[in-house]
């Protein structure tokens, strides 16, 4: 007797939903960090988020990104928060 593959026994994974890009620029952040989704590459760079609608969610960008070191589909989009400062 086969049993079901494994995949269909799980419940399908999403990709949470991230903050809007209009709550991302009330906390004072205008540009975002993208990485590429494969974690072997690790291709990244800073866009400015200003073309992207205050109510659109970074996560909802994601897919349509492609890498242009490997060719991949997808990126992980995140505030480019300003760099802590230490001491004073």
């Amino acid at each position: 007797m086969l049993s079901a593959p494994r995949r269909a026994l799980m419940p399908a994974m999403k990709r949470p939903q991230k903050i809007t890009f209009g709550e991302m620029r009330e906390s004072g952040v205008r540009r975002v960090l993208i990485f590429c989704s494969d974690y072997k590459c690790s291709h990244s760079m800073v866009m400015d988020a200003d073309m992207w609608a205050d109510t659109l969610r970074l996560s909802d960008i994601e897919d349509g990104f492609v890498c242009k070191a490997c060719g991949k589909r997808g990126a992980d989009v995140r505030p480019n928060f300003p760099s802590a400062r230490m001491g004073h």
